[in-house]
């Protein structure tokens, strides 16, 4: 299931017009060039050796989860 328009549902109500064009606009173009970089990197990787796409993103989720967890905890906190 693909999470992308809750994303958008989120994003468009959450701000005045204005802003909301704006940044619906920014976020469409940077979730295309992110498929594009992506696409193109793990396709250069793949030829390259079939180990580095494995690493990579194993190197990305390591990332991303430590990044998380040193984040601090909004549960109880009105945003």
């Amino acid at each position: 299931m693909h999470r992308y328009p809750l994303i958008l549902i989120h994003t468009k109500h959450s701000c005045c017009f204005s802003h909301r064009t704006t940044g619906c606009g920014f976020m469409s173009a940077t979730y295309r060039l992110g498929g594009i970089l992506g696409t193109v990197t793990f396709n250069n990787l793949v030829s390259a050796s079939r180990a580095a796409p494995m690493l990579t993103t194993a190197a990305v989720l390591l990332f991303g989860g430590i990044v998380s967890l040193k984040l601090p905890e909004t549960r109880s906190v009105l945003l």
